[in-house]
């Protein structure tokens, strides 16, 4: 049974990209539209290393070009990207992704 048919929400993902001629950044679409699995990893929030308060969540999704810091929205929600794990199947090609996002409390 393939992985896929569980990926049911839909989400695009926002990378930071500099700004011209300044040296700022800013964050800008680097995928549409991409389709994953999104499940909360508990239901109180968890203080991180950076000293803030966060609601955890899982995703799950083919391998595409995410990275830690990256922002993944679905609706109105945006999950902040803290960790991606490459899911390998039996031989060393990339089954899918496994990724860790927070959410501000």
């Amino acid at each position: 049974m393939s992985i896929d048919r569980y990926y049911t929400t839909e989400v695009s993902v926002k990378g930071l990209t500099p700004i011209a001629g300044t040296d700022k950044e800013t964050f800008a679409v680097k995928i549409a539209e991409l389709f994953c699995r999104i499940e909360p990893q508990g239901e109180e929030p968890v203080m991180l290393g950076d000293g803030g308060y966060f609601y955890l969540f899982k995703m799950w999704c083919e391998e595409i070009d995410i990275m830690t810091g990256d922002q993944v929205i679905s609706g109105e929600t945006i999950y902040i990207v803290k960790g991606v794990s490459e899911i390998k199947a039996a031989g060393e090609d990339v089954h899918h992704l496994e990724i860790s996002l927070a959410v501000p409390k």
